[in-house]
């Protein structure tokens, strides 16, 4: 498991890469013909999945670390 920095340092990297995605076209090309040659950026939606996925695991983890994690205290039945 990654710790919290960890997950906010590529959480960073995610959202840099949305920026860029979404300032730049999403793919392109050198040169035409047999031999050109062409690149293609990361998917948009992939990145904006791992960004959901990357904030989710920072929120469980500061709430655990404010003692708010899946805790159950059962209570007596009377």
């Amino acid at each position: 498991m990654l710790s919290l920095e960890q997950l906010q340092a590529r959480l960073t990297l995610y959202l840099q890469a949305e920026a860029r995605i979404l300032g730049e076209s999403q793919e392109y090309s050198i040169s035409s013909g047999p031999d050109g040659r062409s690149a293609k950026r990361a998917s948009l939606a992939e990145v904006r999945a791992e960004i959901k996925s990357l904030e989710q695991q920072i929120a469980r983890q500061e709430a655990r670390a404010a003692g708010r994690g899946r805790s159950f205290t059962p209570s007596p039945l009377f």
